[in-house]
């Protein structure tokens, strides 16, 4: 897949959309070299006019590696143009990436969604989940969707809040952690469930749908991977911490770009198996990351891979 390097700025509700304003450049990238600034506003690739993030992205995506183009932006109301080379969606994860600064509606409007964390029936169905919403969710704002899978036989919660409260309340994103009816682990024909699931979050809160993501560790990480690759409309990225894939991967689709974030401690017994999941999918060309815990085993992943994952997530609309 190709790449620019841009983080194009979200927009707020009911804002009118002008070509793509740039929030951040992602370092050492075709836009960081072609000195395009954040601030800067795109408004035309080549000869063809830029009307939002999504058309640019859909340019950029029909583009070859290597292939140059001029990318006209509004600089301070003066037309400026610059060649950009483009290259290859990178592996790495900046060590430092700036969130945007959300701040909660004032005055506090009556009918605001619950925030915190709470319990939840979903309607129409006999299984629950529990949530986190950060205390500064702005319904102005669209928030990223994190959905943890628990393995089996033990659905962390506690453990997976207290981690997971952080890195929401500075990236701006929702935790979700439906229950599988048993507790030995998940059947496949419960991923109806965690659709609708979604698409109620959705209904409630409003969720910037490039940032949904699923989340699982260890056994888990097997139904994230099926209910990635169900419902490619709906979800833009895959966490999985120390368990390899073990189906076959459908095709990938540029128009649905799907992204993954593997982690795995390298004494655990399954790291190779990891590794060769990063090189199947990479040679697929889907975005895939890899984080590799020194001296670890088969553990959830400490503070500072957690840190990446919310910087991978804040990027995961670059184009």
């Amino acid at each position: 897949p190709t790449f620019l390097g841009i983080l194009p700025s979200r927009k707020k509700q009911g804002e009118p959309v002008n070509g793509v304003a740039v929030r951040g450049i992602l370092p050492e990238s075709p836009a960081s070299i072609a000195m395009i600034r954040p601030g800067d506003r795109v408004v035309q690739l080549d000869k063809t006019p830029v009307a939002d993030a999504a058309g640019l992205f859909d340019l950029i995506s029909r583009r070859r590696v290597g292939e140059k183009v001029t990318v006209h932006v509004d600089r301070g109301g003066a037309r400026q143009s610059l060649v950009a080379k483009l290259a290859v969606v990178p592996s790495e994860v900046p060590a430092v990436l700036e969130s945007e600064i959300i701040t909660a509606p004032d005055p506090k409007p009556a009918d605001l969604p619950k925030t915190g964390r709470f319990n939840q029936k979903l309607p129409g169905h006999d299984q629950d989940f529990w949530a986190y919403v950060p205390e500064n969710y702005n319904p102005a704002r669209g928030f990223g969707l994190v959905v943890w899978i628990h393995p089996g036989s033990d659905t962390k919660e506690a453990d997976i809040h207290d981690l997971w409260k952080p890195v929401c309340d500075e990236r701006g994103l929702i935790l979700v952690g439906p229950r599988a009816k048993e507790i030995a682990g998940w059947n496949l024909n419960e991923a109806g469930f965690i659709e609708a699931m979604v698409k109620h979050i959705q209904e409630k809160y409003n969720i910037d749908d490039q940032r949904i993501v699923l989340h699982g560790f260890s056994d888990g990480c097997g139904f994230a991977y099926h209910l990635a690759f169900k419902y490619r409309s709906l979800f833009r990225g895959v966490v999985a911490s120390s368990e390899p894939l073990k189906l076959r991967p459908p095709e990938n689709r540029p128009d649905l770009r799907l992204q993954f974030f593997l982690s795995c401690g390298d004494k655990d017994n399954l790291y190779r198996q990891v590794q060769q999941t990063r090189s199947r999918l990479a040679a697929m060309k889907f975005p895939v990351t890899l984080s590799s815990v020194p001296d670890d085993g088969h553990n959830y992943p400490p503070i500072p891979v957690l840190d990446a994952i919310g910087r991978w997530i804040e990027m995961l609309d670059r184009i």
